[in-house]
C-alpha cells in the first residue's frame, strides 16, 4: 500500500514493521493483548465508518450491486478488467481459502490467544471468538466488497489493494484514500503479526521447551517477517493456503472428538450452573477430564 501510494520501499516498511513487532512481542501475552485492544478496534471502526459513509453516497447502485453478486454466484462471470471471471466451484474454493486464513475460522490458531484471556467461563469467551468471525467476515469484508462493486472500479484493470485504494479515491480524494487505506492496511497487518507471535510461541513452548524458544524467537521476526514483506505476494498466497490446510485437517478432527465437551461446557453457562466457571477449571487447566467426569 506505501509503495503504491508513496513509492516507500517495501524493504523499509518490512524493517519498521519487524523492529515494531519485536518491541512489542518480547513483553509477553499481556502486552501483546494491550497493544490490540488498543489498535485493532479503533482501526476497525475507522475503516467500517469510512467505508459506511461511502456506501451510503453509492446507495443508488446498492440494487445492482445485490444482482451482480445473486447473477455471478449462480453462473460464471466474464473477465472485466481486474475481475477475472470464475466458475462457481473456483469462486467457493477461493472464498473458503481467503476466508479462513482472514477470520482463522476452524484451524485451532485463536484458541491460542483466548485461552490466556481473563473470563468467568470458558464458553462465553468462545462467544468471542464467534464474534470475530462474524465481524471480520460477514462486516468487513462485505462492506469492502460492497464499497468496490459500488464504486464502478472494476474495469480499471488494477487488483488486490490499488482496487480498493481506487474506490475510496471515488469519493476522497486521492491523498486522503492513499493515506488512510495505507495506514489502516499497515495497522491490520502489524496486528496480526504481532498476534501470529503467541501462536508462534506456544507451538515452541509446547513441542521443545522454554529454553528453545528463548533464542529461536528471533527466527520469527528476522526471517520471518521479513520473509513475509518482500516475498511475491502469488508465493505468500500459495504458501498461506497449503498452511491453512495443513492446521484445518487436524483441528477439524479435534473438533470432532471435543464436541462433546463444548455440549457441555454450552449447557453449562447457558443454563447459569457455572460448574465449569473459570474460577475452578483454571486451577487444573484440565477442561477436558472435568467435563467427562
Amino acid at each position: 500500500a506505501f509503495n503504491a501510494s508513496y513509492g516507500i520501499s517495501p524493504y523499509l516498511v518490512t524493517g519498521v514493521m519487524a523492529i515494531v513487532t519485536a518491541m512489542v512481542a518480547i513483553g509477553g501475552v499481556r502486552r501483546i493483548g494491550r497493544f490490540c485492544e488498543a489498535l485493532v478496534p479503533f482501526m476497525t471502526l475507522m475503516y467500517l465508518a469510512s467505508g459506511l459513509v461511502i456506501l451510503v453516497a453509492n446507495a443508488s447502485q446498492l440494487p445492482s450491486v445485490f444482482g451482480e453478486i445473486i447473477r455471478f454466484a449462480l453462473a460464471p462471470a466474464p473477465a472485466v478488467g481486474g475481475f477475472a471471471g470464475a466458475a462457481v466451484l473456483s469462486a467457493i474454493q477461493m472464498g473458503m481459502a481467503r476466508g479462513m486464513l482472514s477470520n482463522e475460522a476452524g484451524l485451532g490458531t485463536a484458541p491460542m490467544v483466548h485461552a490466556n484471556a481473563e473470563t468467568p467461563h470458558p464458553f462465553r469467551q468462545g462467544l468471542w471468538g464467534a464474534a470475530e468471525v462474524f465481524i471480520d467476515t460477514t462486516v468487513v469484508c462485505t462492506i469492502t466488497a460492497f464499497i468496490i462493486l459500488s464504486s464502478g472500479v472494476l474495469a480499471n484493470g488494477n487488483t488486490g489493494i490499488e482496487m480498493l485504494l481506487d474506490s475510496f479515491a471515488t469519493f476522497y480524494s486521492p491523498e486522503l484514500a492513499n493515506t488512510f487505506i495505507s495506514i489502516a492496511i499497515l495497522t491490520f497487518c502489524l496486528s496480526t503479526q504481532i498476534g501470529f507471535f503467541v501462536y508462534f510461541e506456544t507451538a515452541l513452548v509446547s513441542l521443545f521447551g522454554e529454553n528453545v524458544f528463548r533464542y529461536v524467537k528471533w527466527v520469527y521476526f528476522l526471517p520471518g517477517v521479513a520473509f513475509a514483506g518482500i516475498t511475491n505476494v502469488d508465493q505468500l498466497w500459495a504458501l498461506a493456503n497449503i498452511s491453512v490446510a495443513a492446521s484445518a485437517l487436524p483441528n477439524l478432527v479435534a473438533l470432532l472428538v471435543l464436541s462433546g465437551v463444548f455440549m457441555t461446557l454450552m449447557k453449562d453457562y447457558l443454563s447459569g450452573e457455572n460448574r465449569f466457571a473459570t474460577v475452578s477449571t483454571d486451577a487444573s487447566r484440565q477442561y477436558v477430564r472435568m467435563v467427562n467426569q
